[in-house]
């Protein structure tokens, strides 16, 4: 049987859920969560290209004749924005694709606030061609997170188990142990034995404006399992 809750927290999200298996000896659960937290300090890949922009304007050969001068603009305003914004770079590269007469630069971004972040896109959606997506989120507090994830996921397996025993007439006598459900890591990547982020997304694009979450997203899944008589 499977159950989900959804807890939405000032500093969390969070979901839940349960498998449970029983024998003469033991009852088994399977409890699942995520949280979501702000990070300390994050990359921002942010990439300009031509092809998109000119392949929208292909009615005006005009436009679409200037690759080189439309780069110069797209670069140049990017540049001003970084410089007046006070934004760190990391690297930037700045290519000429002949094939296509398309122009592309990558700009790596770094940023200890997400709400200069927020604002950096909302006045980046002006440049036409500009898009990317945060990448490298660290925090100091992560350790903290995991600690606080792993003991409501205790909690909830006991509590679950618990409820288990009562409807078949039984009680918990002990914890038999404690391993990680790999069956449940869907989409997410690894980051240490265990534990799954969910990998970097694309956070705009001048085409289809939108974003994703900056936060750190981290989940867990436990397979517990408790002796009853």
């Amino acid at each position: 049987m499977i159950k989900k809750c959804f807890c939405l927290l000032a500093i969390a999200c969070s979901t839940t859920s349960l498998f449970s298996q029983t024998n003469q000896e033991y009852v088994e659960v399977i409890a699942s969560d995520t949280i979501s937290f702000a990070p300390d300090h994050f990359l921002f890949s942010a990439h300009l290209g031509t092809e998109e922009v000119i392949a929208l304007q292909q009615g005006d050969s005009g436009i679409a004749t200037r690759p080189a001068e439309l780069f110069r603009k797209m670069l140049a305003d990017t540049r001003s924005l970084i410089r007046s914004m006070k934004i760190d770079t990391v690297a930037m590269n700045v290519d000429y694709v002949t094939r296509n007469y398309a122009y592309q630069a990558t700009i790596i971004l770094s940023f200890n606030n997400v709400e200069k972040l927020r604002k950096f896109v909302g006045e980046a959606r002006e440049i036409k061609g500009l898009s990317g997506f945060v990448f490298n989120k660290t925090s100091v507090n992560t350790a903290e997170y995991r600690k606080k994830l792993t003991e409501k996921l205790l909690t909830k397996a006991r509590a679950d188990a618990e409820a288990i025993a009562l409807a078949s007439g039984k009680r918990i006598t002990g914890l038999l142990s404690v391993a990680d459900d790999t069956a449940t890591a869907g989409e997410a990547e690894s980051v240490v034995p265990g534990w799954r982020a969910i990998a970097p997304r694309r956070y705009f694009d001048f085409t289809y404006p939108g974003s994703t979450d900056v936060n750190i997203l981290l989940s867990r899944s436990f397979r517990v399992r408790y002796a009853w008589k």
